[in-house]
């Protein structure tokens, strides 16, 4: 049986070497040198049939001495390699080790029999993020990383901004649900991807999967910032987003756009849709007014012969007040169904 030759991720510990897992390749980065841009190491996570994950890490001669090409979503057989106590902040996944490939690491790829799946998120809410972020100091790091899904909005498109490091390339978004919204900035390699694939064309709202983000504070508002290991996936072919799709209808969800609309139509109706009688249009219409769609009832009580085409004057009256109301030819289609001529002539056969 296949459980008996592999390894599962949760079984590792430090007593050996001889282990043997199959695996998928979820997540792979480089470790760059910030002092010359030299690639120190290759990052990747991996994925077991058991939904367990783990960061694996290769210096740079033992990961090109592999014979196998490692490609991200690509199912291997590990063998051979070191597990270490994880250390340091800002992890990528939750968990207490770390494998460490050497000269001795083998790694074949496999069949792809769906056993594994795609993709693993360890996602904190929206709304717990502002807590999350409170627990450290300012000059303190997160022990990990965390992976957040929400709908973008007011995405910006890739500017420069002038750091500290110098000028660096960055795309901001904010990252909403139905009670939560938080500033994005999306940093280094990311920021073209993330440039590239916002468009229009995507399925609205636009679902974002960020892995691996570093969450801090500002003038008490939540700052979510991507890492070397950051992740960004729009509207992924995946379980997390259309639970998050059906979570949104359900709170009734609206999209700022949908907002807007829906606030301007509550204020139209509410501002331009106001029924005055014939004696307040007569004795209190004010310049206000005149801004409002104003409506009225009246009977007809007779039609002025002098007509035009584009026009009928008519004698009007309600519980108020008499007065003369010219009905011009689109208002007449609009209100009696016809036309200003024809609305005259069929009221001149009654």
């Amino acid at each position: 049986m296949e459980s008996a030759v592999f390894n599962l991720i949760e079984d590792l510990d430090q007593s050996t070497t001889n282990w043997k897992i199959k695996a998928r390749v979820t997540r792979m980065w480089t470790s760059v040198s910030s002092e010359n841009g030299s690639v120190k190491g290759y990052n990747v996570i991996l994925l077991d049939d058991d939904n367990n994950h783990v960061h694996a890490f290769a210096y740079p001669n033992i990961w090109n001495g592999f014979k196998t090409p490692v490609i991200e979503g690509g199912v291997y057989v590990f063998d051979q390699f070191s597990v270490k106590d994880v250390v340091g902040n800002l992890k990528p996944v939750q968990a207490d080790i770390r494998i460490r490939f050497s000269q001795y690491t083998t790694v074949t790829a496999v069949e792809d029999d769906g056993m594994i799946p795609a993709y693993k998120f360890e996602f904190l809410d929206l709304g717990d993020l502002f807590t999350e972020a409170n627990k450290y100091q300012p000059q303190q790091q997160p022990e990990f990383a965390i992976d957040v899904i929400g709908v973008i909005e007011d995405f910006e498109p890739l500017t420069k901004l002038d750091t500290k490091f110098g000028m660096r390339d960055i795309v901001k978004f904010r990252i909403c649900d139905s009670s939560n919204q938080h500033k994005v900035s999306v940093w280094r390699d990311l920021v073209v991807l993330a440039n590239n694939i916002y468009t229009k064309e995507l399925q609205s709202p636009v679902i974002a999967i960020i892995t691996s983000t570093k969450v801090t504070t500002f003038m008490n508002t939540v700052q979510i910032g991507t890492l070397p290991s950051s992740k960004l996936y729009l509207n992924l072919d995946d379980e997390s987003v259309t639970d998050m799709r059906m979570r949104l209808k359900e709170e009734g969800y609206l999209s700022k756009r949908e907002k807007y609309l829906k606030a301007a139509k509550s204020e139209f109706v509410q501002t331009f849709m106001e029924r005055m009688t014939l004696k307040d249009l007569n004795e209190k219409l004010t310049y206000d007014d005149l801004k409002k769609r104003i409506y009225t009832t009246f009977s007809v009580v007779k039609v002025d012969e002098d007509v035009a085409w584009f026009r009928i004057m008519v004698f009007a009256e309600d519980d108020t007040f008499s007065c003369n109301v010219m009905l011009m030819d689109r208002a007449a289609r609009r209100i009696v169904g016809t036309s200003a001529i024809k609305a005259y002539n069929d009221f001149e056969k009654v």
